[in-house]
């Protein structure tokens, strides 16, 4: 009966939305239909995954259906300007290549920024992800960039890189 009356709830009040992006509990994932006893999302596996309405407590929505990591890649002093943009781009595409079920688009690159102190010159790039998958930018992104920035200078390191995320 619970699952029946919350099932109700849940279309009546227009709380979810067939098509939504959303975190039901521990799930991430698409809603592909919501009845008076289950509501049925599809993760980025392409798995169908079926909770008890009764089983819903907690609703977040992705609004744009994704995360967007905001990546700054401070760079060093001596460095081929032109080199290491279509590097990084390089690197973007062949993620994006590698992980399109978790990158949903490819990765932007703004070029090259200085601070407003001048004190160093950073490449914005910005990634939309999959909710909940932030792994992929917080090793694998990261590590090969560190890899190839290495190249230029022996002492770069990881935290060299900040990334900072928008829910969308």
């Amino acid at each position: 009966m619970q699952d029946v009356v919350i099932g109700l709830t849940l279309i009546f009040t227009d709380a979810l939305n067939i098509g939504e992006m959303v975190k039901l509990g521990d799930e991430i994932g698409k809603i592909d239909s919501i009845g008076l006893r289950y509501t049925v999302l599809t993760n980025l596996h392409g798995q169908r995954i079926i909770i008890p309405n009764r089983n819903i407590a907690t609703i977040s929505k992705f609004r744009g259906g994704c995360i967007r990591a905001y990546v700054d890649i401070q760079l060093p002093p001596e460095i081929d300007e032109k080199e290491i943009l279509q590097a990084i781009q390089a690197i973007g595409k062949g993620m994006y290549d590698q992980y399109r079920s978790i990158i949903l688009a490819m990765p932007e690159i703004f070029g090259i920024k200085n601070t407003k102190d001048g004190q160093w010159r950073y490449v914005r790039v910005k990634v939309k992800l999959w909710p909940g998958q932030i792994k992929i930018i917080e090793e694998t992104f990261k590590e090969r960039v560190v890899q190839l920035l290495k190249k230029s200078d022996a002492d770069y390191a990881s935290w060299m890189i900040t990334v900072t995320y928008k829910v969308e």
